[in-house]
């Protein structure tokens, strides 16, 4: 019985490292290579994703172009955690160029969950006046499409924090 336990919290750290790997790797790819493998990633799960991402790096160096090279086509990147699996913290996150949006949510099935949002550089440094204002549609697709695979998954909103955040819940969990 021990043995199948630390079998199965072998394979979730590993499924979880997995995960953290690819959502790295996809930063680097084509925006609609990225989005193929994250719908891999939710139809065959992470390993799945991760072979064909391996196949996809391996097919771009044939042709000699390498990551950073291939991100001609400026399509923001998007990553989301599955909101079908019950979480105490939901992540998703929007690249494009320099810039990334990173929505976080926050909670418990029982309260209901918060969103909140934030801009950033993929390198060092503080936002500038300008990449604010280039970063704001990047922010606001990420929180459209959390918002569309929210309520896809079964969630609604169901009533305003104290600090006028929208409050989600899974309809089950009510």
């Amino acid at each position: 019985m021990i043995d199948r336990r630390r079998e199965r919290g072998d394979l979730l750290l590993q499924q979880a490292t997995t995960e953290r790997q690819l959502h790295q790797r996809l930063m680097t790819l084509p925006g609609q290579v990225a989005t193929q493998l994250m719908e891999m990633k939710s139809t065959y799960g992470v390993f799945a994703a991760w072979d064909a991402s391996e196949i996809a790096m391996l097919l771009l160096a044939e042709k000699n172009v390498t990551p950073k090279q291939s991100q001609k086509d400026d399509s923001p990147i998007v990553t989301m955690d599955d909101f079908t699996i019950e979480q105490t913290h939901y992540n998703a996150k929007a690249s494009q160029g320099i810039l990334y949006a990173e929505l976080r949510m926050f909670g418990s099935p029982d309260k209901g969950y918060t969103i909140t949002n934030h801009l950033k550089k993929t390198s060092e440094g503080v936002l500038g006046k300008k990449q604010t204002e280039q970063g704001k549609p990047l922010l606001a697709l990420l929180e459209q499409k959390v918002h569309d695979a929210l309520q896809a998954a079964g969630w609604r909103v169901v009533g305003t924090s104290t600090g006028g955040k929208d409050i989600w819940k899974k309809r089950e969990s009510e």
